[in-house]
This record gives structure tokens, C-alpha cells and sequence, in this order.
């Protein structure tokens, strides 16, 4: 696996505190490849400047966004089911 002499990312973007960068590698037997690198930046406890990264293959991303998907659902979305259940009227055995 070797990067392409490319001096920087294909393209970019940022999303919030989330940068994303799409590199163009290129394989041993010639194929074009597409690989992310994920960096996310936050302050300490000092309010220094800290940084994540992951590198990703571009054929994980829709694994990764499924797993998010599901984390995000059930963090923000079943609470909500769970409160909306609560307040409903218990259903009687001869409903």
C-alpha cells in the first residue's frame, strides 16, 4: 500500500470539531483506493489543544455510520420511548 505522490488530501471538510480528510492511495497492481483520516480536536483540562485520529478505508464508512446510527438511537432515542412509556395508562387484560 503506498500513498500517491499527491502533496495533500483529495478534498477536506470540517463538522464542528470534526475534520475529515479523503486521500487518493494507490495499491501495488495499480488500482486507486480511497482512504479518511478522521481527526477529532477538543481542549483538556488545561484548555490545551488535544487531537484523535482514525484512519478509515472508504468501504468502512457505511459500517461506521450504521454503528453510529444505532449508538445515537439508543442514546436520544430510547430514553424518549422509555419516558413515553411511563406516562402511558397500564392496558387491561380485557383491552
Amino acid at each position: 500500500m503506498t500513498k500517491t505522490s499527491n502533496p495533500g488530501p483529495v478534498d477536506t471538510g470540517r463538522f464542528g470539531s470534526i475534520r475529515v480528510a479523503v486521500w487518493e492511495n494507490q495499491s501495488q497492481d495499480g488500482r486507486t483506493y480511497h482512504s479518511l483520516d478522521l481527526e477529532r480536536s477538543y481542549r483538556d483540562k488545561d484548555g490545551a489543544w488535544q487531537s484523535q485520529n482514525l484512519s478509515l478505508r472508504a468501504n468502512e464508512i457505511a459500517k461506521i455510520r450504521g454503528a453510529l446510527d444505532q449508538v445515537y438511537a439508543d442514546l436520544h432515542l430510547l430514553p424518549a420511548l422509555q419516558r413515553s412509556s411511563a406516562t402511558e395508562e397500564p392496558m387491561d387484560a380485557s383491552d
